[in-house]
């Protein structure tokens, strides 16, 4: 399954969030994906498919990362005939355990974030975005720059020195199923601002297509 007009979504929720997040406006609109606002994108982007038809769900991926206890995901499940699928617009934000960061873009790094800005694999498939971010942390850290902002040029990351396969291993305990549970979200503003969202999602643009 993926998107018919993948790029419209992206257009429609890189805009939404400018309108609707507080501060999220100052981000160039090619950054905001990046942003970990997982929750109301998640809540907003399970609305419009429900809305259009769509058995969707949010789930809570609740994983114990080596560098982040307790570290929690909101991403959307999709429900069809003969499959499940995992669908998370927001997946990039973990690159800022190696430092790939919105702040290293703006000031002045390199954009080395993957192409694609949302995932669709299927429900077991996690692996997969495990291995691409883990891939693009390896190319990050090829072409790496100094950056002009003295804070980002002092900060450490996570998982700044793990190898690959920590890097992947550490990531695929995000988009494991065994880790997922309802996501009930604790703040009704929360609720509020993926509803709001929503609203700038076209019916056209969360059109599935196998």
């Amino acid at each position: 399954m993926k998107f018919e007009n993948e790029q419209g979504l992206v257009d429609d929720l890189e805009r939404g969030i400018g309108e609707v997040h507080w501060n999220a406006f100052a981000w160039d609109p090619s950054l905001r994906l990046r942003l970990p606002l997982c929750g109301m994108v998640s809540l907003a982007l399970t609305e419009a498919l429900q809305r259009e038809g769509y058995d969707a769900e949010c789930v809570e991926s609740t994983t114990d990362l080596s560098t982040e206890l307790e570290m929690k995901h909101v991403l959307t499940v999709l429900n069809t005939d003969d499959q499940r699928y995992i669908v998370d617009a927001t997946y990039t934000q973990f690159l800022d355990t190696v430092g790939l960061c919105t702040g290293y873009v703006i000031f002045g790094g390199e954009d080395l974030y993957p192409a694609r800005k949302i995932a669709v694999i299927p429900y077991d498939g996690g692996d997969k975005i495990a291995n691409d971010l883990a891939n693009a942390a390896l190319i990050f850290r090829e072409y790496r720059q100094p950056v002009q902002d003295p804070i980002l040029a002092l900060a450490t990351y996570s998982m700044d020195d793990f190898s690959f396969d920590e890097v992947e291993r550490e990531y695929r305990k995000i988009w494991n199923p065994d880790n997922f549970d309802v996501f009930i979200p604790e703040r009704e503003d929360d609720v509020k601002a993926g509803h709001r969202l929503a609203e700038y999602i076209l019916p056209a643009h969360v059109k599935m297509i196998a």
